[in-house]
C-alpha cells in the first residue's frame, strides 16, 4: 500500500512515519487485497481542549471503494492508533458487504425489502444553477449541512457541504 503522509503547518518526522508504516503494514493484511493508495493528513488543531490537540485525517482507496477515518487527540501516536482502530472496523464492514455481495452473486440481485428499509426518503429537485458562494449561503440557510447545485462556471453538478473544523468543502464529481 502505497501511503502519502502529508503535515499541515509542520514536518513529519521518521518516529511518525514509522508508527504510520506498521500500523498500516496490520490494516494491509486485514483488508486481505492490495490498496491503491492512502492518504493520511497529520494536523495540529487549535482547540484549547487538552484532548484535542493534534488530528489524523485518513482515506484508503480500495476497489473503487473509499475508506474514510479522522480522529483527534493529545499526541499523533494516540491518534494514528485511533484512526487506524476506525478503519479497522469500517474494513470488517467492507469485507462483510462484499462477502453479502459475492453470495448473492451481484450487487444487482438485492432484495427489495432490504433497499427500502435503508432508504427512507427519495426526494427529487431542480439543480438551481449559481455560484459556490451563493450554494454556501442557500445551504446556512436551509440549516443543511450540504447543498447540491450546478456550478455557473462549469455547468457541472457541486456539492458544497460542512466541515467538522467549521470550514466548507466541495464535492465535483468525475466520471471514471
Amino acid at each position: 500500500m502505497h501511503i502519502a503522509i502529508k503535515g499541515c503547518n509542520f514536518t513529519v518526522n521518521d518516529a511518525i512515519e514509522t508508527h504510520l508504516q506498521s500500523k498500516f503494514d496490520r490494516l494491509q493484511r486485514h483488508l486481505g487485497q492490495p490498496a491503491a493508495e492512502a492518504v493520511v493528513e497529520l494536523f495540529q488543531n487549535q482547540s484549547k481542549a487538552a484532548g484535542q490537540k493534534v488530528g489524523v485525517q485518513v482515506t484508503v482507496a480500495v476497489s473503487g471503494a473509499l475508506l474514510r477515518a479522522e480522529e483527534h487527540a493529545a499526541d499523533f501516536f494516540l491518534a494514528i492508533d485511533t484512526v487506524t482502530d476506525a478503519l479497522d472496523r469500517q474494513i470488517e464492514r467492507y469485507k462483510g458487504k462484499m462477502l453479502d455481495r459475492h453470495k448473492a452473486g451481484s450487487a444487482a440481485i438485492r432484495s427489495e425489502a432490504v433497499t427500502e428499509s435503508l432508504i427512507a426518503r427519495t426526494k427529487r429537485f431542480t439543480a438551481a444553477s449559481m455560484e459556490r458562494e451563493d450554494a454556501i449561503e442557500q445551504m446556512e440557510l436551509l440549516g443543511h449541512n450540504f447543498f447540491l447545485f450546478v456550478n455557473n462556471g462549469t455547468g457541472e453538478i457541486e456539492v458544497v457541504y460542512r466541515r467538522n473544523q467549521g470550514d466548507y468543502g466541495v464535492l465535483v464529481p468525475e466520471r471514471p
